[in-house]
């Protein structure tokens, strides 16, 4: 069961029903909505994805990052009896429909099946963990995949939590971790443990890049502060979200800081910084650049006096509030707005 943020529901999928005549594993999908108190089922089926073959296990997720929702099910085989097989499908609005994602698990190898996995959404990283399962009803096994929406990836194969099926787990958004707790071992054994996928490797900024401001022909930097599995393998620097080279007055563009020596206007712009590094990759707040020919000279004449004042008293917005046009020369901080911290440093530069 999960909760679709953006539709504002609770969804389940699938679940054991023991009723006279045998018990069985249910396919269909409801919806919950918390205001009105009611159920409402929206699908009761999956598509036949095996020929003769029926659904069994299944498990939902959903991809916040995406706004889908993804069923992962088993599916037991005509003559194969009691083994589970994985299969995918996204939820398109109305119905479910099978996916066929690169590398997965069952193409890769068909000796590795769903039955009872753990499945979780992981935030941080925005891709689905699927730890553990079983391969047949007495034989669990011991494997972590994630899923991004379009590929599967074996992440661990004998180095995590031990073999289990039916263990439930969790994603801790404070911790940036996957939680799982207990499930049943071989020959039916349940051990009490829990275990924790901690995230604590992928690229992690400590400190962004901050706004500039600068007088034309003067330098200026930017730079980032990260953390992550060394090597961060690459720093790219962009400006309005294009690629940034070194050449000419411009140096650092794939490193921590970025130079430009002698600054025009044409640099003017939003800088950020893309770094990547075998875990995943991080994307840095933009930073403003504000170029003047002088601070506080609104009307360009070479001098900040009382006509800049009133000039000032038009431009002045507040915190946040986009910088009208022609007010470049009030934005003492460089971050986008006319606000009370640049009135006070246009008192400092009044009368130079």
């Amino acid at each position: 069961m999960v909760y679709d943020s953006a539709a504002k529901k609770t969804v389940l999928f699938s679940g054991f029903i023991d009723p006279p005549g045998g018990p069985f594993y249910a396919h269909d999908t409801w919806e919950y909505d918390g205001v009105s108190g009611t159920w409402t089922l929206i699908s009761p089926d999956l598509p036949d994805a095996a020929p003769g073959g029926y659904p069994d296990v299944g498990a939902i997720a959903y991809d916040s990052a995406r706004n889908r929702r993804y069923a992962f099910n088993g599916w037991i085989l005509p003559g194969d009896i009691g083994a589970w097989h994985l299969r995918t499908f996204q939820w398109d609005g109305t119905q479910w429909v099978r996916i066929f994602p690169a590398d997965d698990p069952v193409y890769r190898n068909p000796g590795m099946y769903t039955g009872g996995a753990g499945i979780a959404y992981h935030e941080g990283r925005q891709m689905v963990i699927w730890n553990n399962g079983a391969y047949r009803f007495t034989d669990p096994i011991q494997v972590t995949w994630s899923f991004d929406g379009a590929a599967w990836k074996l992440l661990s194969y004998s180095d995590g939590p031990p073999r289990s099926a039916g263990g439930t787990i969790a994603y801790d958004s404070a911790r940036n971790a996957i939680v799982q707790f207990g499930g049943s071992g071989p020959f039916g054994f349940s051990p009490p443990d829990t275990w924790e996928l901690v995230d604590a490797d992928r690229v992690e900024i400590v400190r962004q890049p901050q706004h500039r401001a600068v007088v034309v022909g003067q330098p200026v930097q930017f730079s980032v502060v990260a953390k992550g599995a060394p090597p961060i393998g690459s720093f790219r620097w962009r400006k309005n979200g294009v690629n940034l080279n070194d050449g000419g007055v411009i140096s650092g563009a794939e490193t921590g800081i970025l130079k430009i020596n002698a600054t025009n206007f044409v640099h003017v712009g939003q800088y950020d910084v893309v770094m990547t590094n075998d875990c995943g990759t991080a994307t840095s707040a933009k930073a403003n650049l504000n170029i003047v020919a002088k601070f506080g000279d609104g009307d360009i004449d070479s001098d900040v006096d009382l006509a800049d004042a009133d000039h000032l008293t038009e431009c002045l917005q507040g915190p946040d509030a986009p910088r009208p046009a022609g007010c470049e020369a009030f934005d003492f901080d460089g971050d986008a707005d006319v606000d009370s911290l640049d009135a006070a440093a246009f008192q400092i530069a009044f009368g130079n």
